[in-house]
């Protein structure tokens, strides 16, 4: 009798979302993300958290992530919480590309970024100069 060996592709998206768990102890802010029209919008959860002993800070999108596809769309941190136009994000981070409109995933901020200044969590769209959506950051609930 011949045995198929089933091998299982897992997206490091999903393997990311498994240290959710641990992320959401060490939250130091979060927002959710809200719709701003009809083609620009995400949707869940951005949460800025420590990640580990070397003192890192990240920022991380839950599982529940989703975002409509765009061109050239930006993760970035904005001191302003409320952003709604290019214009508005005034003086921003940049933290990279966004890697899927699905899923978790994390970003990692660069030492320096003063994490009391910041506002919101923004999906940008550079090329284009457009906000698909904000998630104002608010102060994590310390763990019980």
């Amino acid at each position: 009798m011949r045995h198929r060996q089933l091998l299982t592709y897992i997206p490091a998206a999903i393997l990311a979302s498994a240290s959710l768990g641990y992320a959401q102890e060490n939250s130091i802010s979060a927002g959710e993300f809200r719709r701003l029209d009809a083609a620009h919008w995400a949707s869940g959860t951005a949460s800025v958290v420590e990640t580990g002993d070397s003192g890192g800070i990240s920022v991380l999108f839950e599982s529940g992530f989703k975002a409509a596809p765009g061109p050239d769309l930006r993760v970035v941190l904005s001191k302003n919480p409320n952003p709604a136009s290019g214009k508005d994000l005034g003086e921003y981070t940049e933290l990279g590309l966004l890697s899927a409109t699905e899923g978790s995933q994390s970003y990692e901020i660069p030492a320096g970024v003063s994490l009391e200044s910041l506002g919101s969590v923004v999906i940008y769209c550079k090329a284009y100069d457009i906000i698909f959506s904000t998630a104002t950051l608010a102060p994590a609930e310390p763990a019980e």
